[in-house]
């Protein structure tokens, strides 16, 4: 009776350290900031080194030229660039997986972003959502 009584706790056990594992590892993990120039969101996806990372212009400048952008953390240091040549609004999206320390969530309670356009350069701190 002992033996089927400690057999039924361990499966019991195991079965919830599973569920709460695969819980957890399914979530999103969603970091959000605003600047005066910039929203950035950053969704680091169920697969733990997938992220799609979103920057709209909330500015009032008449054309957007180029876009440069680097994360400050030691933990996610995305960067990247492209032109653009357009008149606001613009959102401009992009996918993005991490190489560093792959197959971990992130541990940040925030992200630091600094995003450099038409000669001008804004700081954005993201936090977990």
């Amino acid at each position: 009776m002992k033996v089927k009584r400690s057999s039924f706790l361990f499966f019991t056990i195991l079965v919830i350290i599973t569920s709460f594992t695969l819980t957890s590892c399914g979530k999103e993990q969603v970091y959000k900031g605003s600047g005066e120039f910039w929203n950035v969101k950053v969704v680091q996806n169920s697969v733990p080194d997938h992220f799609e990372i979103g920057f709209e212009y909330i500015g009032q400048e008449s054309l957007l030229e180029s876009l440069e952008f680097k994360f400050l953390n030691s933990d996610f240091n995305a960067s990247g660039s492209t032109q653009i040549n357009k008149k606001p609004p613009y959102i401009y999206s992009v996918k993005y997986v991490k190489e560093q320390d792959a197959g971990e969530k992130l541990q940040s309670d925030s992200l630091k972003a600094k995003i450099k356009w038409n000669n001008k350069e804004e700081e954005v701190t993201l936090s977990k959502r």
